[in-house]
């Protein structure tokens, strides 16, 4: 290294500044009780799920339709009322159902948790929070990145992308008036891959403490192909949402 010049790793790292966060803070405006509301209700039901998965141990997969249907209804719940992110729902239904029960707790509870949230609970806010967030940055720009002729696949990309949390993609898709069936079908798409790896983490989690070993090496191919599917989703939407968002 030249001379006295600081080492670059120096300036890696920025954090944000205490007046930018109180700027962006003031600028939520009615919204800011939604967004704490929405921290502490994740916060809190996560908090509980993992209390939940690390004080109850199994005697195997709970099996029968009503077990599922229970696992698919509490997942939409939990959804709806921002208790829990996606990745959590499957690994908790595969924890308890195994991997199979994960990935219908984590694609169909979501999807019916979303569409719950989107056309029932969010409209709830009233017409002023809506009106204030329709001509947001954001609610705009999910606006127009949905608005095309695949609407569904719109909203399946912005699963995969992620880039904004869940509960939020939510609200903005009931702010910019979404389709409730593009929701629901999106987010069936947008959500499989996440639910694929969560669900089975889960059930291997459950069989290491019911029989003390992880599954067989055969088996991991599953999680390492849906490992793929995510990070490859998560490439193509972020691309799509970039280059809808320079448009």
């Amino acid at each position: 290294m030249a001379g006295n010049a600081p080492p670059r790793y120096h300036h890696a790292v920025k954090l944000p500044r205490p007046g930018a966060l109180a700027a962006e803070w003031r600028d939520l405006g009615p919204l800011r009780p939604v967004v704490v509301g929405i921290a502490v209700a994740k916060t809190l039901g996560s908090l509980g799920a993992l209390l939940l998965v690390a004080t109850w141990v199994p005697g195997g997969p709970l099996a029968g339709p009503v077990p599922v249907a229970a696992a698919v209804g509490l997942a939409a719940l939990a959804i709806a009322l921002v208790l829990l992110p996606p990745g959590l729902c499957a690994f908790v239904g595969g924890y308890a159902l195994g991997p199979a029960g994960g990935v219908l707790a984590g694609t169909a509870g979501v999807a019916l948790g979303a569409v719950v949230a989107r056309a029932v609970l969010w409209p709830c806010l009233g017409a002023r929070r809506f009106a204030f967030m329709r001509e947001r940055p954001r609610a705009v720009a999910v606006r127009l990145f949905c608005a095309g002729p695949t609407p569904t696949w719109s909203v399946a990309r912005l699963r995969f992308a992620a880039v904004f949390p869940f509960a939020v993609q939510n609200l903005l898709c009931a702010v910019a008036g979404v389709p409730a069936r593009s929701v629901l079908l999106g987010t069936l798409v947008g959500v499989l891959p996440t639910a694929l790896l969560a669900g089975w983490c889960g059930a291997a989690l459950a069989g290491w403490r019911v029989h003390g070993e992880l599954p067989p090496a055969a088996a991991w191919c599953w999680p390492l192909a849906a490992s793929g599917l995510v990070v490859a989703g998560g490439v193509v939407g972020r691309r799509a949402w970039r280059a809808a968002v320079r448009a």
